[in-house]
């Protein structure tokens, strides 16, 4: 703990330096830097405050790209720490911010993310009616990455509601995009994905399968 509050320290003194010496949005993007830096350690509490201090200085500069993704970055963050009204206060933000912009990206990114938080909610209704604006965004976008994260997504929604056959075939299709893709992370996502499916069924050799072509799939990999 001690080491953690000398490391926010060192963060916060050198953003005051940034921003007695800089221009306002270089030490902005620093402080996003942080935020982000903080979010993948056991110091996530603390990068809210850093994604703040940068879109301060981003929306008086009405900066509108730059705010979507910090605050894309802090709806992330809150979202690991469990306050899930907070991050989905900033990613109806980011939606907003995307369709004024009329960027397909960016408004994909926004539907995706927000139903999955509404999925986390429990809100399946809503969880639905983002995945699937995501899903036909991005085919419209003929982004097949896009596409199949947005079918994994969709199947975890399907498997919180039971309706396994739905599962199943979002899950297929998302293996079939990344063996097109050879994307090995979104194929043992959704190798996985099935193996859950196939253990809940009491399927114990096809789940044992499917968790070691995963495995294989993620050797050597973070």
């Amino acid at each position: 703990p001690e080491t953690a509050l000398q490391t926010l320290g060192i963060f916060k003194q050198e953003l005051e330096l940034r921003r007695e010496h800089e221009p306002s949005e270089r030490w902005a993007c620093r402080a996003a830097e942080i935020g982000a830096t903080l979010s993948h350690t056991t110091q996530t509490a603390a990068a809210p405050e850093f994604f703040t201090i940068a879109l301060r200085v981003f929306a008086r500069r009405t900066d509108r790209r730059e705010a979507f993704f910090i605050r894309n970055d802090r709806a992330s963050a809150y979202a690991d720490l469990g306050n899930l009204s907070r991050a989905l206060a900033d990613l109806t933000a980011c939606l907003q911010i995307a369709e004024g912009m009329k960027d397909g990206a960016m408004t994909q990114q926004a539907h995706m993310n927000l139903g999955e938080i509404q999925r986390r909610k429990r809100d399946h209704r809503a969880a639905s009616r983002h995945l699937n604006c995501s899903l036909s965004i991005a085919r419209r976008l003929q982004d097949t990455r896009a596409e199949g994260d947005t079918l994994v997504l969709l199947a975890l929604d399907a498997e919180d509601q039971n309706d396994t056959e739905s599962a199943e075939a979002s899950l297929r299709g998302a293996e079939e995009l990344a063996r097109s893709l050879k994307d090995r992370d979104l194929q043992a996502r959704a190798s996985k994905g099935r193996a859950g499916l196939e253990f809940n069924a009491g399927r114990f050799g096809a789940a044992a399968t499917l968790y070691l072509r995963a495995a294989r799939l993620l050797a050597g990999g973070p």
